[in-house]
């Protein structure tokens, strides 16, 4: 199963990688091909003779691809510093004949560095013109997939007794969180550039019952643990929550693809709890299951452009590693009367967590712009609250971990600034 799984993973990250090579060639041979054959021909041209350049035709305000012309960085200025260094002179852009590429100081080119409409540089050399800061910031809702099919309660001690509760009846509500990232480029004035980013994404609760048990209940631990006397109340809840931070740099190496390699840091905590009313009013009891993870380790990923038009632009982005887990879990129970049972283990294992994201922006303005982005997030090797029931023996104090894997997908919605 989990070969199936990483085959299909890794076959998406190649997915994604020819969609961005398609696109690339579509447009480059668009926008370029007629660029290349000039090129080619001037060099059978005698050099006697300078060749005129042409002028490029003055076109309205309105016919122009929005904010491009707020966007042509110099290497001679500042990093950041646009051709907007006068404001209103792009406000009265149409009332003269001025171009956006004469409010600007010209500039030899330079690698990595946009080039002004006057350089006659050919233009696959010239990256796209990016701002030194992006911050993007919104919300992210995910699902998680449902618990794997496991005996919880039943009504009997013995194991294989009649069911009352199986770990895939807790199907979790959506979860919901926060996602900030920040962008700096050309770091230390080298051509790299570095991503910060954290997600913490909570509220994926589930609930079970109230439900009557007339003969009471047992959990399913390695030695169960209940009543078979007395008729009780019973209840159940599940809880998760997921935290990520990652690190990540590269350089740009097209216009349409930038690989990336990083770090990254994951936090998984998942608890299960049933509550026991016996009698009911003759006692009350608590079981809790719990599983932690920490994550860390290196991914390696790629950003794409999909398709760019105007305001709208659609990206995609894949990114995958292995990593290190620690990864434990408790089991508790507790009564009103009669005594405590616990246990508890830890282990160390490899895990593999895979992302994918497609994202479309519309840009309201040079500085900001609205994101929606699909994500797809899997992690494989961590340790499941649900599972942890019939790894655990608190009657004896022992346990064991066993790992399984969850799959979560959503909406991010959010704005970014460009500074």
């Amino acid at each position: 199963m989990r070969r199936a799984q990483a085959i299909i993973t890794w076959s998406a990250l190649v997915w994604l990688g020819a969609c961005v090579a398609v696109s690339h060639a579509v447009v480059n041979g668009a926008e370029f091909g007629d660029v290349a054959n000039t090129a080619v021909f001037a060099e059978e041209e005698s050099f006697d003779e300078p060749q005129a350049t042409a002028e490029p035709p003055y076109e309205p305000r309105s016919q122009r691809e929005p904010f491009a012309r707020r966007q042509r960085v110099y290497p001679n200025l500042p990093c950041g510093l646009s051709t907007d260094v006068d404001e209103a002179a792009y406000e009265n852009a149409d009332a003269s004949e001025t171009t956006a590429d004469e409010l600007a100081p010209p500039a030899p080119f330079q690698a990595g560095a946009c080039c002004p409409r006057q350089s006659n540089c050919f233009q696959q050399c010239c990256r796209p013109c990016q701002p030194c800061w992006t911050v993007r910031v919104g919300t992210m809702f995910l699902d998680r997939s449902r618990p794997s099919g496991s005996t919880i309660l039943t009504t009997r001690r013995i194991a294989g007794g009649p069911e009352l509760l199986n770990a895939n009846q807790l199907q979790a509500n959506a979860g919901w969180g926060y996602d900030i990232s920040a962008i700096r480029r050309n770091v230390f004035g080298l051509d790299r550039s570095i991503e910060v980013r954290y997600f913490g994404i909570y509220g994926f609760n589930s609930t079970f019952g109230s439900a009557v048990a007339p003969a009471g209940t047992s959990i399913q631990y390695i030695v169960p643990l209940g009543n078979i006397v007395f008729p009780e109340i019973v209840s159940a809840s599940f809880s998760s929550q997921l935290q990520s931070f990652e690190l990540n740099t590269w350089r740009p190496t097209t216009r349409f693809m930038y690989p990336f390699a990083g770090f990254r840091y994951l936090d998984l905590t998942e608890r299960l709890t049933t509550t026991h009313n016996i009698g009911p009013g003759l006692n009350n009891a608590v079981n809790t299951v719990s599983a932690f993870n920490t994550l860390f380790g290196g991914q390696l990923g790629v950003d794409g452009l999909l398709y760019q038009r105007r305001r709208l632009t659609l990206s995609g982005v894949a990114k995958g590693g292995v990593y290190g887990v620690s990864a434990s879990n408790s089991a508790v129970l507790t009564q009103a009367l009669g005594p405590t049972f616990q246990s508890a283990a830890n282990q160390g294992n490899a895990a593999f967590v895979a992302e994918m994201g497609w994202t479309a922006q519309y840009q309201l303005n040079r500085r900001w712009s609205l994101r929606g982005t699909y994500e797809l997030l899997w992690l494989d090797g961590v340790a499941l609250a649900t599972d942890q029931v019939a790894a655990s023996n608190p009657a004896f104090g022992a346990a064991t971990v066993t790992t399984n894997t969850v799959f979560y997908h959503g909406m991010f919605l959010g704005a970014e600034y460009r500074r």
